[in-house]
């Protein structure tokens, strides 16, 4: 039981460090391969809890703002702003490749807008109209890839 403890409070001293971790696990330094033990259990987590982690950031915003015409002409602009934005950020995969699917595959923008966005409006600087743009141009971002990408895969033979 203490060396659970002992394990746990590892974890959230390395949790602020992660490059300490394997750092330790190059070494082989004792109590490194329980930790990440530990590490992989808590990724098992999140995958069971990412779906409610998406319906709580959707609930942080306002019903009334997700239809007010300001707002979805926000997240309109934000949605091609993004799906842009990351095109031409394929543009440098060189000729030789893709560029076009590399671009689309990149475009889908999920947890770290959220949780920015979640941070944003926590501390005031983004209100109900702006937050409930973002999760919508998430949830069309993340729609709009796959049929897209598929699109772009199979423009050429």
């Amino acid at each position: 039981m203490l060396r659970a403890k002992c394990a746990d409070e590892y974890v959230m001293r390395l949790s602020q460090r992660p490059l300490r971790l394997i750092e330790q696990l190059l070494l082989g330094l004792p109590g490194a391969h329980q930790v990440f033990d530990r590490i992989q259990n808590i990724g098992i987590i999140r995958a069971e809890h990412a779906p409610v982690f998406f319906v709580l950031m959707g609930m942080q915003g306002s019903l009334a703002s997700f239809l007010d015409p300001g707002t979805i002409t926000l997240a309109l602009a934000f949605t091609i702003v993004a799906i842009i934005g990351k095109i031409v950020a394929g543009l440098p995969a060189g000729r030789g490749f893709d560029r076009l699917s590399i671009g689309l595959g990149m475009t889908p923008r999920g947890e770290v807008g959220l949780i920015f966005a979640g941070i944003g409006k926590g501390i005031g600087v983004v209100d109900d109209s702006v937050f409930s743009a973002l999760v919508v141009m998430v949830m069309l971002t993340t729609l709009v890839t796959p049929p897209a990408l598929k699109w772009s895969l199979q423009r050429k033979p």
